[in-house]
């Protein structure tokens, strides 16, 4: 499936993203009402960066309709993209892979991951439910292999 220009890979597990095929504002909005509806919290960025300061207070309460509404849809300098704060709230982890050969890697000594989405930067995000009880935080370098993970503390750039 193809989505904004990034692939997705579906296994059994159910992780759907917003239908929206195009990267405008309205398309912003659109997935980002939809991820909240699924209550994941989501974040504007500009660029791979939060565009609110305070953006850490998602982590422990999801955005409001109307922050949502307002972030993607005033503004001098709209976002550019949006995240999804991962960690206990959202109940997502998200492994970054900064290059094919990475999550090549990932892929053959890890659990496969209920959805893969290749990223704009040719790199791969898997996707994992977060493990009940678990407490998974950010790392950088797993490995030491251009593997993230992105877990308490920390968003994961979302399609669309």
């Amino acid at each position: 499936m193809c989505i904004a220009g990034a692939l997705f890979f579906e296994s059994s597990m159910r992780l759907e993203f917003p239908s929206q095929t195009t990267r405008d504002d309205v398309s912003l909005a659109v997935a980002a009402r939809e991820y909240l509806d699924r209550g994941w919290p989501v974040i504007p960025l500009v660029g791979k960066l939060p565009a609110i300061p305070a953006w850490k207070g998602f982590q422990s309460r999801r955005p409001t309709r109307t922050e949502v509404e307002t972030w993607f849809s005033e503004g001098t300098r709209p976002p550019s993209g949006l995240g999804i704060v991962t960690g206990k709230l959202s109940r997502l982890v998200v492994v970054d892979c900064d290059s094919l050969a990475a999550a090549a890697f990932w892929q053959e000594r890890f659990p496969s991951s209920p959805l893969v989405v290749a990223t704009g930067g040719g790199g791969v995000h898997f996707y994992y439910a977060m493990p009940e009880g678990a407490e998974v935080r950010n790392r950088a370098g797993v490995l030491g292999r251009k593997i993230d993970v992105r877990g308490e503390g920390g968003f994961a750039t979302a399609p669309p």
